[in-house]
């Protein structure tokens, strides 16, 4: 059976064959894409964002993210402010000062950043609903493969599931793992086939298309494959050009002062221009 459905420009051709291809098993993808991460207690990621509000209209933002004991702690500069603005993040609420700054759709893309574990990356994707538990059965319930290899018989018993598809993108072919599948509503994952990690992740609800695209990636040491460049494209138009800058591990001391100018930070009245950048920013990650 071949599908071909154009969803996005992220997601080009949708098409699957399960007939003549092989399609790797999801736990195995994301174990290579964890297997070398091994994140310090307090890290620190710095972004460099182009944000476009609206056709034309360019808000660049640097940010800083530390993660420390399970929270982020966030830090932007905008070019029009000669002061920071903080926030600290331990769910989907980024909160300053007391009060809910902004509240993300999803936390799924920081957390492929930061996970540690295959595992928790697994829960996240599996309480978003942009994967289903079965995905993560490799063969038929029941099926042990023990003794004889010959007498095993794994293509009888290698599951395939109606939901994984081979996915076309722009950076080339991927695994696309279909969490919800409804008229009005999709939510995806996807995954490269050649152990790159994540590509994507896709929203829909309501005929609007929302997806995060990973367009390159770099290798760091003790943090394994991770997304260099990425877009959010939203409505079929790219409204955020994101740029991974740094990623390393920071000392106690220096985590410290960083969380103490955060809980130091007053809510900051944006509006405009400024506020819908750091509303389109914070929406789905």
């Amino acid at each position: 059976m071949r599908i071909h459905l154009v969803i996005s420009s992220f997601l080009i051709l949708f098409c699957a064959d399960r007939a003549q291809a092989f399609l790797p098993p999801l736990n195995v993808l994301l174990d290579n894409a964890f297997k070398e991460r091994v994140l310090a207690p307090h890290s620190m990621f710095i972004f460099r964002h182009r944000v476009e509000p609206r056709p034309g209209q360019i808000i660049e933002i640097d940010e800083k993210i530390l993660v420390s004991q399970g929270v982020y702690y966030h830090q932007w500069h905008l070019p029009q402010f000669g002061y920071p603005i903080g926030a600290t993040k331990k769910t989907r609420r980024y909160e300053s000062g007391g009060s809910v700054l902004y509240e993300s759709a999803s936390s799924a893309l920081l957390e492929y950043f930061t996970a540690t574990k295959s595992e928790r990356f697994q829960r996240v994707l599996l309480s978003e609903s942009l994967i289903r538990q079965e995905n993560l059965l490799q063969y038929k319930p029941g099926f042990v493969p023990t003794g004889d290899p010959q007498t095993w018989d794994l293509m009888a018993n290698y599951l395939t599931h109606g939901n994984v598809f081979l996915v076309r993108t722009k950076a080339g072919p991927a695994l696309g793992i279909q969490g919800i599948s409804e008229p009005k509503s999709q939510r995806l994952v996807v995954f490269d086939l050649d152990g790159a990690g994540l590509r994507g992740l896709y929203w829909q609800a309501g005929g609007n298309g929302i997806s995060w695209q990973v367009l390159s990636t770099t290798k760091l040491k003790g943090m394994g494959v991770l997304p260099k460049t990425l877009w959010l494209e939203m409505g079929g138009r790219p409204v955020i050009q994101s740029e991974l800058i740094q990623a390393h591990a920071v000392a106690q001391s220096e985590a410290r002062d960083f969380v103490s100018q955060i809980q130091r930070s007053e809510k900051v009245g944006l509006s405009g221009d400024s506020h819908e950048a750091l509303v389109l920013l914070t929406s789905y990650r």
